[in-house]
């Protein structure tokens, strides 16, 4: 019985979970910009990169969306788009595809989740320019990721950097020991 409490519990989770993230990525293609800040902090909290391109082209005025909430990415050049979530190629009307509607409070949104989503990326360089974002744009929400990410990251200056965007954030901190932690932290490594 346990065992089947269990699996019950897992088949009922995974499709909410699912159906968290198809909801909150739909919404970056909304009209409203509140729906897509709910979209944005919704991501940033599931954590999946899956959503990393959308938030990418979002940013870069390039998302698209349809009349059913689809959402298209359309090319640097401006002439194919990818399906969105993805990444297959699209061949959608442009004429009934709308951009959604983005101001510098969505943009200021959208940068530490994109960074959020990059320091999972491979190559180190690209975790250090997410690092270097989040540094520059403490954030409460990643503190969690950064925390996990520190533990298994092998590149000096990337590590360097996540400790400089974690005492940052540490520093609003309830708790004197990390507020004094963080201190230390900032004092020797933040003019790097």
């Amino acid at each position: 019985r346990v065992w089947f409490a269990v699996a019950a519990t897992l088949l009922v989770a995974a499709p909410a979970a699912s159906g968290d993230f198809e909801s909150a990525f739909q919404g970056l293609g909304s009209s409203s910009r509140t729906t897509i800040l709910e979209s944005i902090e919704k991501l940033a909290e599931l954590d999946d990169v899956r959503a990393l391109g959308a938030l990418e082209a979002l940013f870069q005025k390039r998302l698209r969306a349809d009349d059913t909430g689809r959402l298209f990415i359309k090319s640097e050049a401006g002439d194919s788009f990818v399906d969105a979530l993805s990444g297959q190629p699209a061949d959608p009307d442009p004429k009934a595809l709308r951009t959604p509607r983005i101001n510098n409070r969505v943009r200021r949104a959208l940068k530490p989740v994109i960074a959020q989503l990059r320091l999972r990326s491979p190559d180190p360089d690209v975790r250090l320019a997410a690092a270097e974002t989040l540094r520059r744009q403490p954030s409460q929400s990643a503190a969690g990721l950064i925390r996990t990410v520190l533990k298994d990251e092998s590149d000096a200056g990337v590590r360097d950097a996540l400790m400089v965007a974690l005492a940052q954030v540490d520093l609003a901190e309830d708790e004197p020991e990390r507020r004094l932690a963080a201190v230390e932290t900032l004092g020797r490594l933040g003019d790097r």
